[in-house]
């Protein structure tokens, strides 16, 4: 059903999900379960699911019919990985706090192995990896994806920066485990930020499952 929409929220205790019908103007159903922040907040998410099919019959269409928030203490830990700190990397940071995220760390240039290996003990709930305006800088989101490719740590990446890179980049994390999303980029040209559609929409599909 197109009108349907599954809003969650991720708290520290439950995860809650309302399922809403805007044609009606009606709750279809209100379901909740503990999170699971200690291993996969998706687990909680899919129990939601689970739960709303069982008993309403009712499931997502197109994932932008999932709309979710975190209510947790501190909100979701991210960290941002652009390519200077005074554009791309700003941009991700507004992207980031226009979702509801905590930035506790912010990288530029290449990552080097002692920026992987902080990455790695900082273990975030999500990253963003953009860089580069389209058309511009393709080596260091390139460069980036790579040495993201290379950590045990299973934290969803957001892919938003420049789209010539794209094709790159799929084939880089090509047959791995990790969970990554494609969006737009949040920064498409100088002097231009694209962070409300990607904080709104594609930057929260990871939730939902429903990766590209």
């Amino acid at each position: 059903m197109d009108s349907l929409r599954f809003l969650i929220d991720f708290g520290s205790t439950f995860t809650k999900l309302v399922v809403v019908d805007l044609d009606k103007e009606n709750i279809v159903g209100r379901y909740q379960v503990p999170s699971t922040i200690q291993t996969d907040i998706t687990i909680g998410l899919q129990q939601l699911l689970e739960a709303a099919q069982k008993d309403r019959g009712v499931e997502p269409g197109e994932k932008t019919s999932m709309l979710a928030c975190s209510s947790a203490a501190g909100g979701l830990r991210m960290i941002t990985i652009g390519l200077v700190p005074a554009l791309s990397s700003e941009a991700g940071i507004r992207a980031a706090l226009g979702a509801g995220a905590k930035v506790i760390k912010s990288f530029s240039y290449n990552l080097n192995l002692s920026d992987t290996n902080e990455i790695q003990k900082i273990s975030p709930d999500i990253i963003l990896l953009i860089g580069g305006t389209n058309g511009g800088d393709r080596e260091v989101i390139i460069h980036n994806a790579a040495r993201l490719s290379a950590l045990s740590c299973n934290a969803p990446i957001v892919v938003a920066g420049n789209r010539d890179a794209t094709d790159e980049i799929r084939d880089i994390f090509d047959g791995s485990e990790k969970k990554i999303v494609y969006a737009d980029n949040v920064m498409p040209e100088i002097g231009t930020l694209s962070v409300i559609k990607n904080s709104r929409k594609d930057f929260h599909s990871f939730r939902s499952g429903t990766f590209p």
